[in-house]
């Protein structure tokens, strides 16, 4: 069974109002969980995996969709642990190049990190 977590954070200027929203589609099914801003993406994966192991059917293929929505998101993304495994989603699509930018800068970095 494949299981898809869209992942999408919603910022706003006001940071009570800033949350998390992991949507995980599952068959015919989507399920909600809202997760306070300052949740790492680690805490996020086990908010996952704890609903997850809730569903009657197991799951043996999850893939998890992050959408951000500035760039900045993506940068604080990559700070608070997701890995290239994982798929970042840009909604706003002048922003795609950019990200392509910066992901292949972040690859670039660590590759001549790994060779020193």
């Amino acid at each position: 069974h494949r299981c898809f977590v869209l992942i999408k954070i919603i910022l706003n200027n006001q940071l009570k109002d800033s949350m998390i929203r992991i949507r995980i589609l599952h068959g015919r099914r989507a399920y909600l969980i809202d997760c306070p801003p300052w949740f790492s993406v680690l805490q996020l994966k086990q908010r996952v995996h704890l609903a997850i192991r809730s569903f009657p059917e197991t799951v043996t293929e999850m893939k998890l969709i992050f959408k951000a929505e500035v760039l900045q998101d993506v940068a604080s993304l990559y700070a608070c642990g997701v890995t290239d495994n994982d798929v970042l989603v840009l909604i706003n699509v002048k922003e795609e190049e950019r990200l392509r930018k910066v992901i292949q800068d972040r690859v670039r970095t660590l590759r001549v990190r790994a060779e020193k």
